[in-house]
């Protein structure tokens, strides 16, 4: 996950196929790697077309099967494919994949095309027009990817980027729409707002958890790298997650927080403040993206990252939570192991 992978002209044409199926639809810098299935049920997602995976030691070879080769030894793997609908277009002339994506087993919906934040580890708010997606699109690619042959979803996502305020009631009816119209369990990733009432709308709607991300604790850093994400305060944050706990419960509220842009002291801190209020943290590591403004800064190395991940399980436990996501396959952009005995499993 820190260094990414090269590709074999060997694992290269074992991936691609006779029908030169593409490794990657190429969304987020987090996801738009090779899902790779480790033995015992580790998901990893892979990275292999960006700059910092050039200079990478790990090697993804097929000798008749695919292997992971490092410095580290060698792992037999295996790659979750890319969606069948990835060449398909909607009946508005939009290709499937502006208005929805699956990963591993999960459908992601994006309502919003861009942002109206300006992150400076994000190109969503830059290289991105905004444009809202027709509801009737949302609903005929969400029958696309239920029906996906490549792919079984087993729940699904509604994110995207952060709406204008006249935006908010759009969202809304998307949210409602999808969650009463989706056979599928439903969660929303959304950022706080000023009224809290959307979360009991959310609840009674039938959403069946959320992602409130905050992504760095420092609340001076937070303000010079995503300031507009960062306008309600690192307080504000922290009440509307907490609230979003009492209305849905211990172990259906997550929030990630990027290992690498800040120190491990500040960012245990955060995780911690997540915990003492019944919110999942979820350890996100950052990898640079080309037209951003941090598109030079390499992601944290494994021996920056291991020992808070070590720290930020013994935190956890602490306040009788867990590393989330805790559903296994969503596993793969974060740093979380599927540990035996406690709460995480497949949908």
């Amino acid at each position: 996950m820190s260094n990414g992978v090269q590709l074999t002209p060997e694992a290269y044409n074992a991936l691609m196929g006779e029908k030169g199926t593409p490794l990657s639809v190429f969304d987020y810098v987090t996801t738009s790697g090779l899902v790779l299935v480790l033995p015992g049920n580790i998901y990893a997602n892979a990275n292999f077309r960006e700059e910092f995976c050039k200079c990478s030691e790990n090697l993804l070879d097929f000798n008749g099967r695919l292997m992971i080769r490092s410095p580290y030894g060698e792992v037999e793997v295996s790659c979750k494919p890319v969606p069948s609908y990835f060449t398909e277009m909607l009946s508005s002339g939009r290709y499937v994949t502006e208005v929805i994506m699956t990963h591993a087993d999960r459908i992601r919906i994006s309502p919003i095309q861009g942002c109206r934040n300006r992150c400076q580890f994000c190109d969503m708010g830059t290289a991105s027009s905004y444009r809202k997606a027709e509801i009737n699109e949302i609903l005929e690619a969400l029958e696309i990817a239920l029906n996906d042959s490549n792919l079984e979803p087993k729940h699904l996502l509604i994110s995207g980027g952060t709406p204008k305020e006249d935006d908010e009631k759009y969202l809304d009816t998307v949210y409602e729409e999808v969650i009463k119209k989706c056979p599928l369990p439903v969660d929303v990733m959304m950022a706080p707002r000023e009224d809290d009432s959307i979360l009991e709308q959310l609840r009674e709607w039938g959403c069946r958890g959320l992602s409130i991300n905050m992504e760095i604790n420092d609340e001076e850093l937070a303000k010079k790298i995503m300031p507009e994400k960062f306008r309600f305060g690192k307080s504000r944050y922290l009440q509307f997650i907490e609230k979003a706990v009492k209305i849905f419960g211990k172990g259906a509220v997550r929030s990630c927080v990027i290992l690498g842009l800040e120190d491990a002291e500040s960012t245990l801190e955060g995780i911690r403040n997540l915990a003492r209020i019944g919110c999942d943290p979820v350890l996100s590591t950052f990898k640079p993206l080309q037209g951003t403004l941090l598109e030079d800064r390499l992601p944290p190395a494994p021996s920056f990252q291991m020992p808070v991940y070590e720290e930020a399980e013994k935190i956890v436990r602490e306040y009788g939570v867990l590393l989330g996501p805790r559903c296994i396959p969503c596993q793969h952009n974060t740093l979380t192991f599927p540990l035996e005995g406690e709460n995480y499993f497949f949908y």
